[in-house]
């Protein structure tokens, strides 16, 4: 992570834990968000924390809001219960 990357600001609506430790995620995307510093809390196993800045894009061309249904639509597709087994 550096300052100036951009992060997904998500939602989390639903969070199933595996017992290896991994879990699975429901969430919408809210916004984007730009670094604006980060720093790992001592006594947390290196966990970073960061503050962020709101990103506010540019309204899409009609092609480019288009691509991104048809990316969306291609993502819907794929079956994540189906990667739990």
């Amino acid at each position: 992570m550096a300052q100036s990357d951009i992060g997904l600001i998500a939602e989390v609506s639903e969070c199933d834990f595996a017992h290896d430790g991994r879990a699975y995620l429901a969430a919408r995307l809210k916004s984007r968000a730009r670094v604006a510093e980060y720093w790992c809390e001592e006594g947390t196993e290196g966990l970073f924390y960061c503050t962020v800045e709101d990103v506010h894009d540019a309204p899409l061309s009609d092609d480019e809001a288009a691509r991104a249904r048809e990316t969306l639509t291609n993502v819907r597709r794929c079956t994540l219960p189906a990667a739990r087994a």
